[in-house]
């Protein structure tokens, strides 16, 4: 009985060990919420949303400058994210969607640090071999 009991009490512990390092069903709940996550430039009216849905799906949208400046163009993506804790990393495969200017979307990366209220991603996008860094705060 107090091998049983032992045997218990360390299974539970184990359980609420496990429990306390996944992300709580709230905090997914924040990052899955039914509007997108939003980035706006005021400087130029860039906006870049990201819409999170059930694990592991994610999109993104970017309206933006074009790499030469000339005119302005949205792209559109589909990819994956895992969640770890507070640790978002979302990934988009080049050609995962379509430009309006015809081009298809470039790949990129980004690892988000989730508040609750804002996402703070760093990441990178390759177009044409060339390497475009992003730091970006989604409200």
């Amino acid at each position: 009985m107090a091998k049983e009991r032992n045997f218990l009490t360390a299974g539970l512990l184990v359980f609420a060990a496990t429990a306390a390092l996944l992300p709580s069903e709230s905090m997914a709940d924040a990052l899955t919420r039914s509007s997108c996550w939003v980035y706006l430039r005021d400087s130029d009216g860039s906006k870049r949303t990201l819409c999170f849905f059930d694990a592991p799906r994610v999109t993104m949208t970017n309206y933006n400058y074009t790499v030469d400046h000339s005119s302005y163009t949205t792209c559109n993506w589909s990819g994956h994210y895992s969640q770890s804790g507070e640790k978002i990393i979302a990934t988009f495969p080049q050609n995962s969607g379509k430009c309006s200017n015809g081009a298809s979307s470039p790949e990129t990366t980004a690892v988000c640090n989730f508040s609750g209220d804002s996402l703070s991603c760093q990441g990178s996008t390759i177009i044409d071999n060339k390497t475009y860094e992003l730091d970006l705060v989604f409200k």
